[in-house]
């Protein structure tokens, strides 16, 4: 109910009425005397303001009030059956941090989650809210939208805050890149294959441990990845300037069941992902501690396994390779990741696919013989056109081939 102004005669002295839901029922309140009419105005606005928040946090009639741990359960299970959300790290993502914050905060219902409440507990926080934000606001749309449940319409309207874009990463050079694939392979081939693999495809680590020996064709040498990022089942070529690793693939698969891990861990396993984020950790820490700590000549900010992926797409890239193409290989949805990875913005191929030795359709043939960065590594290297701008712009070393 909307509140209204009272005025004897309307020539003054103004109030303000109003009837509020107080404890189970109707309360009359009524605001200060004013002198004015302007001033009574203003004040019906704040309290018609206050009074349809106040709606807006009751439950609808015929609607339970439900706990908010079970309301996220139930926006998790509802978008995970109907497809709307198909990737089960972001769904657990967002039942793990909501559920968090509402337990860290003591909200037990979404009346709780309030503008207030939220601003309060961002202050205490300032960095990392804009993520917890966002789920937070899908989460409270489907239970106003299906649940029926009270909700801040405030908290819809606030904005989320943009991240300033990250700088763009320190990439390996190519004497780096070949000291880390021959300490790799003086573990064992199936090391060198897996770090090279990652340094020719840019594929991330925790897609590489889920590839399989089945996933491999020697016949039609196409190598098809398990579900990416992107929630697909890229394939791509191992032909022309991947000959070599072709040859090393043929070797891992032979006489070795489908379903066995492609590329294995010291025990002879499938190299573990974690069970919240499904990162590579594993194999994270085993190329740290076997494979960057005893190469002392290769910078601290580059010894992690994600500067191989940072290294491999800049190698594509410089090799002419377009965006799109590369999405072949690195499973990612979005074109605008490629933009911090690029060595220099100048004119793309226009047959990459040719370059790549790639098929031309789904299934197609392969074939093409252009050399890419970090092919067969045990041959003489000729240097190359030096490249006129490094991500941070400033002048690059000579890149070998």
């Amino acid at each position: 109910m909307k509140a209204w102004i009272e005025g004897k005669k309307r020539t003054g002295p103004w109030k303000v009425r109003w009837r509020e839901f107080i404890d189970g029922k109707w309360v009359k309140r009524a605001s200060a005397t004013f002198g004015d009419v302007g001033s009574a105005e203003q004040e019906l606005a704040a309290v018609n303001l206050r009074l349809a928040k106040l709606t807006a946090l009751r439950p609808r009639r015929g609607a339970s009030l439900l706990p908010l741990g079970h309301v996220i359960e139930r926006w998790k299970s509802a978008k995970m059956t109907s497809g709307k959300v198909n990737n089960p790290y972001y769904a657990n993502g967002v039942e793990r941090f909501t559920k968090a914050i509402s337990e860290a905060q003591g909200w037990t219902t979404t009346a709780h989650v309030t503008a207030d409440a939220l601003d309060a507990w961002r202050a205490s926080k300032p960095k990392g809210t804009a993520r917890p934000l966002a789920m937070f606001k899908a989460v409270l749309r489907y239970a106003r939208n299906v649940l029926k449940q009270p909700i801040d319409p405030d908290v819809l309207d606030m904005p989320i805050p943009q991240a300033p874009p990250r700088p763009a990463p320190a990439l390996l050079s190519d004497e780096h890149t070949a000291a880390i694939i021959a300490r790799a392979f003086a573990l064992g081939e199936r090391y060198g294959a897996a770090v090279e693999h990652l340094t020719l495809f840019g594929c991330r680590p925790s897609d590489l441990c889920r590839l399989n020996v089945g996933d491999w064709d020697p016949a039609t040498r196409m190598l098809t990845l398990q579900i990416t990022k992107s929630g697909t089942r890229p394939r791509h070529p191992i032909t022309g300037p991947f000959a070599d690793h072709a040859k090393r693939l043929d070797r891992l698969v032979a006489n070795r069941p489908a379903s066995e891990p492609l590329f294995q861990n010291p025990q002879g396993g499938r190299w573990q992902l974690s069970e919240h984020t499904g990162a590579a950790r594993q194999l994270a820490d085993w190329y740290w501690i076997h494979i960057t700590y005893h190469l002392p000549q290769i910078p601290l900010d580059r010894r992690c396994i994600s500067a191989l992926k940072d290294y491999a797409i800049s190698s594509l890239d410089a090799a002419g390779v377009d965006d799109r193409t590369k999405t072949i290989f690195t499973g990612h949805k979005s074109l605008s990741v490629y933009a911090r990875y690029k060595t220099s913005n100048e004119e793309r191929a226009t047959a990459a696919l040719d370059q790549l030795g790639a098929y031309r359709s789904r299934g197609g043939k392969s074939g093409g013989s252009s050399k890419l960065r970090g092919q067969n590594r045990g041959q003489k290297r000729r240097p190359t056109q030096t490249s006129k701008m490094t991500p941070r712009g400033k002048t690059s070393k000579k890149r070998r081939a």
